[in-house]
């Protein structure tokens, strides 16, 4: 049984050594045409990087510009936690289901925020009073 195993993986992994590669490679029809080819290897200018930033914009990476007034870069954080909250109020909620959902959830929005960029003590005031108000 061994000799049949040894014998099948050692025949399927060798070559048969065929002969008409030329005949093979042209019947291969190009989907990259000579021009493409020499179009896509060239190096690329700082103008075609900057018009492909520019076609990015609705799905802009990486991450929010942070410039020089991160109150308002960072107000979608402090939206996204007012709507949470806001929803939640309307509910009928005891107050382990409200610790459960500020430990869950509101604390988890800023997180990841957080971890990246260190936002504006004003602002993380904010966040902080929008949960204790809840």
């Amino acid at each position: 049984m061994e000799g049949i195993i040894l014998k099948y993986y050692s025949d399927l992994f060798q070559s048969s050594q065929p002969k008409e590669f030329a005949e093979l490679i042209e019947a291969v029809v190009p989907k990259v045409s000579q021009e493409m080819n020499s179009s896509l290897t060239s190096e690329f200018q700082g103008v075609e990087v900057f018009k492909a930033l520019k076609q990015m914009y609705p799905l802009k990476s990486p991450g929010p510009d942070v410039g020089r007034n991160k109150r308002i870069t960072f107000n979608a954080v402090k939206e996204k936690l007012a709507k949470k909250l806001t929803g939640w109020k309307e509910k009928l909620l005891s107050k382990a289901g409200k610790e459960v959902l500020i430990k869950a959830v509101a604390q988890a929005i800023p997180a990841y925020t957080m971890s990246c960029f260190k936002i504006p003590d004003a602002l993380y005031d904010e966040l902080t009073s929008m949960i204790q108000n809840f």
